[in-house]
């Protein structure tokens, strides 16, 4: 048995980490510009999005995992949508968006090269 546990790289001792991890790009993540919501939301959108490139979690759904008031969910999804993180399609009257996460070469400015582009 431990042979067969030297093999592996992560080995899980608590049965709940099992259930999977999200990455965050390090680009995002040290964005200092970017609030802690945002890159919370950020995550949780890459979560719920993984290897299918959209998602349709509702707001209070997305406000009830990070522990927030569906307002603040509101104002966090226009501030990634602003910053060309995700986008989103309306799908009607008590449906959920679809949100989309955009290719960081698609627009998104991290705060480090803005700041580097203002020292030149």
């Amino acid at each position: 048995m431990i042979e067969q546990d030297e093999k592996r790289s992560l080995i899980f001792r608590n049965p709940n980490l099992a259930h999977g991890f999200t990455q965050i790009p390090n680009i995002v993540l040290k964005d200092q510009s970017l609030s802690v919501y945002a890159k919370m939301l950020y995550c949780l959108l890459l979560a719920y999005a993984w290897q299918d490139k959209e998602c349709f979690p509702g707001q209070e759904r997305l406000a009830g995992d990070i522990g927030c008031k569906r307002l603040t969910i509101t104002r966090t999804l226009a501030e990634l949508k602003e910053r060309r993180l995700i986008s989103w399609t309306r799908r009607g009257l008590g449906k959920c968006n679809i949100y989309y996460i955009e290719r960081l070469e698609g627009g998104y400015i991290p705060k480090i090269f803005i700041d580097r582009g203002s020292q030149g």
